[in-house]
């Protein structure tokens, strides 16, 4: 099969490459399976969802706190959302400086209605003579034209 790779982001699936996909989408299954793994990083928290959706026993968190969250997906925060109770609640810290894929996600993508956000506009994860070393060494010259750095 010879398909033009362009990716998927900001492209649509056009109606006549939707056979081709899920052909390729059926061989990764299949030699997945015969590897011996169920599951693929993107597919354990859909698992997991299901997996809470399907128990009915009491949920044994009430809170979950998430710190360095930036990087999940909808269906992760999902995932966490069903391992609490309906009374239950959860936290959810990122930052968005430390992103590795560069994935935006809105909370309604997720399925959640955000009652309030808050923004952290000061430092609170290491002392002011810590960020003020890691300000210096930014200013560097090896830094210079890197546009994902933000120098305050």
């Amino acid at each position: 099969m010879k398909v033009e790779r362009i990716g998927r982001f900001g492209t649509n699936l056009s109606r006549k490459l939707r056979p081709a996909m899920y052909e390729i989408l059926e061989k990764y299954v299949e030699i997945r399976t015969n590897s011996g793994k169920m599951y693929d990083w993107d597919d354990i928290a859909m698992y997991v969802r299901n997996e809470f959706e399907e128990d009915t026993s009491p949920r044994l968190y009430k809170h979950i706190i998430v710190d360095g969250g930036q990087d999940f997906s909808p269906e992760m925060i999902r995932s966490l959302v069903a391992a609490i109770p309906k009374d239950g609640s959860l936290s959810f810290f990122g930052d968005v400086a430390q992103q590795i894929y560069g994935q935006r996600m809105s909370w309604r993508s997720a399925g959640l209605e955000i009652p309030q956000q808050w923004f952290f506009k000061e430092n609170y994860r290491n002392t002011k003579q810590i960020a003020q070393l890691g300000l210096a060494i930014s200013r560097m010259p090896f830094f210079h034209d890197i546009p994902d750095l933000l120098l305050h």
